[in-house]
């Protein structure tokens, strides 16, 4: 038989969990908490979601079972984590805990998480994985109470506040948000210094046109997505795609090594597909054209009657930056943030932007 967690009083619980753990000193002293350590610090993100909305579920409602994923399953208890996880502990995780479980949107849409419950027969790698699964379900399917779960959740908490977190306003010190335009291209000119597949142009290319769109008084939806993934999913068209009130207005597919006329093909038949008639490619510092011109692709393909454009991605920015006397360099950086987690870059990604940001806001 199946229960139901109310997200209102989870979301209530974790927030008080997080209170208590920031406000007294929190020290972790539950008999789990060796086990809730390596979960929580682990290599594998799915598992840190997975043991994490347990423990808030259990402490929510006391006769839900905690190893299970889905109302469906057959064990007595059963609940729908995934709802948990989605609606109560990825908002919450963004806004007081610094995206540090590893800011995913829907991290129950990963395959650890889509069995009925966990058990140490679902599909798992050896080794790491296989281990962390079964440490996952050891701590979670000891729970006795909602309070012992609620003691568990503070230690969990203590654990995720040990992980780095993915918000640059907690690695900024300066307040300063009037900095010249200067400062900011100087920021760009850095990020660009060090290209990790390309995630450091499709940022700086996501927030060009956010800028673009303040400039213009318009409101700009600009989606980055994953490198190297683009048009995975059919809401995806290139590398960074904007839309205005639902409808795609620009397609930019982004370049930070050789390319070539066939690459280029590619790219622009996705976009067609989209149904738009015109692709923005965004040429990084260390990208270029093999066995053709920038010239020559634009003739070629405006002969077809599609509007290709070539920039620089530098460039690109300085000359939409220049269209706005004064911007906040924070509200620049916000958006950048912004788009480093829904694109999900590295963390070595992630380590170089706090260095170029903390460079500019010192």
């Amino acid at each position: 038989m199946s229960v139901t967690v109310n997200a209102s009083q989870a979301n209530k619980l974790l927030r008080s969990a997080i209170t208590d753990v920031n406000q007294n000193s929190w020290t972790p002293n539950s008999l789990q908490s060796k086990q809730i350590e390596d979960v929580i610090l682990g290599t594998h993100l799915t598992y840190r979601y997975i043991l994490t909305t347990g423990l808030i579920a259990k402490a929510t409602n006391e006769s839900c079972n905690a190893i299970t994923l889905q109302a469906g399953s057959s064990l007595q208890g059963a609940y729908d984590a995934r709802s948990i996880c989605h609606g109560v502990l990825v908002p919450i995780e963004r806004e007081l805990l610094g995206g540090r479980l590893g800011e995913s949107n829907e991290p129950f849409l990963n395959k650890p998480a889509r069995y009925p419950e966990l058990s140490t027969l679902n599909a798992v790698r050896r080794g790491n994985d296989a281990r962390l699964l079964e440490t996952t379900i050891g701590v979670l399917s000891s729970l006795t109470s909602s309070e012992h779960a609620y003691q568990c959740l503070k230690d969990c908490v203590y654990y995720i506040l040990q992980r780095k977190s993915r918000n640059l306003s907690d690695y900024l010190i300066s307040t300063d948000s009037s900095l010249q335009q200067t400062s900011l291209i100087r920021f760009a000119d850095g990020l660009l210094s060090q290209s990790f597949e390309g995630e450091t142009c499709a940022l700086l290319v996501g927030a060009t046109y956010n800028v673009m769109g303040l400039a213009q008084s318009r409101s700009f939806d600009v989606k980055v997505h994953k490198v190297n993934q683009a048009g995975s999913s059919s809401k995806e068209v290139s590398d960074v795609d904007v839309y205005e009130n639902g409808m795609l207005i620009h397609t930019i597919e982004v370049k930070d090594k050789e390319f070539t006329p066939e690459d280029v093909q590619h790219a622009i038949n996705k976009a067609v597909m989209s149904g738009s008639k015109s692709l923005v490619f965004a040429v990084g510092p260390r990208g270029s054209l093999r066995g053709s011109s920038w010239a020559e692709l634009t003739q070629l393909w405006s002969q077809q009657g599609v509007n290709l454009y070539f920039v620089n991605v530098l460039e690109h920015f300085v000359s939409n930056l220049s269209s706005i006397p004064s911007i906040d360099i924070r509200w620049v950086l916000d958006m950048i943030n912004y788009h480093a987690d829904q694109s999900k870059i590295k963390d070595d990604t992630f380590d170089h932007l706090v260095q170029c940001s903390k460079a500019v806001m010192a």
